[in-house]
């Protein structure tokens, strides 16, 4: 304790200042305790807002990790969602490449089937050259596998127009015209006399395609043509090698090839 009268420290204790014999100060006394009452307080205040705050970040850092995990999972959530979706979408895929696959391999299939000569049943013409000579010209000759002889088609001027008919024993899918283009007994005949240029297939399913040959080729022509289900084939001439000597338009024989 302080003495008020000369300032000197005392007991806490003591009722008389030992230096100077005056009564101590209880008021002091009193106002000391209260100081240290309010400083301990004070403290204790300052504890408990620590620990008020400490618990605050405890609860912040809480809600954060859940809002976290919470959206981690979500996103994991989507994104195998997303995976499962792309796998299925990925085996739709795959099934209608498959599916395509199998009509590419269908359409190869069909495509890659061998082709074969077909048989001739019956042939007809629009016209039979008649001459001098006692040849026949008729439509059978262009189917004989003889070179020297030919249809040769019977009305004036050169032949376009006119056409000769191959009927088959049935429909088959036609898919090559193997020809022999003029008359080929000797060179002579073939240049002498007309050859097709071009002519126009007509088929039974009400179809036609047109097809060209070539000049200067005394062999067979192979030509390819869109395959066509029919059970006959119509040559009808559009255009001619014009000859040197005869109007007369010739063609040396004919095959069907298809399946």
């Amino acid at each position: 304790m302080i003495c008020r009268h000369c300032n000197h420290k005392n007991d806490s204790n003591s009722k008389f200042c030992i230096y100077c014999g005056k009564p101590l100060d209880v008021e002091n006394k009193s106002r000391g305790d209260k100081q240290s009452n309010y400083t301990n307080e004070n403290r204790k205040n300052t504890t408990f807002l620590k620990v008020i705050v400490a618990l605050s970040c405890i609860v912040v850092l809480l809600g954060i990790f859940v809002i976290l995990k919470f959206t981690v999972f979500e996103d994991n959530e989507k994104d195998s969602t997303a995976s499962i979706q792309n796998s299925l979408s990925n085996t739709d895929d795959k099934d209608t490449v498959t599916s395509d696959n199998n009509v590419i391999s269908e359409e190869n299939k069909e495509s890659s089937k061998p082709v074969s000569k077909l048989y001739v049943s019956n042939t007809d013409c629009s016209s039979i050259l008649h001459d001098s000579t006692s040849i026949n010209y008729g439509s059978s000759k262009a189917i004989d596998g003889d070179f020297s002889t030919v249809w040769s088609e019977g009305v004036s001027g050169f032949g376009q127009g006119e056409w000769i008919r191959l009927d088959l024993d049935s429909e088959y899918t036609i898919k090559k015209i193997k020809i022999v283009n003029g008359l080929v007994n000797n060179k002579n005949g073939y240049y002498n006399n007309n050859r097709p240029e071009s002519l126009t297939l007509s088929f039974s399913d009400g179809s036609s395609q047109t097809i060209h040959l070539e000049d200067n080729n005394m062999g067979y022509q192979i030509v390819d043509i869109t395959p066509v289900k029919s059970d006959y084939v119509k040559f009808t001439i559009d255009s001619v090698y014009y000859g040197s000597k005869y109007n007369d338009t010739c063609i040396g024989d004919i095959e069907i090839l298809g399946y």
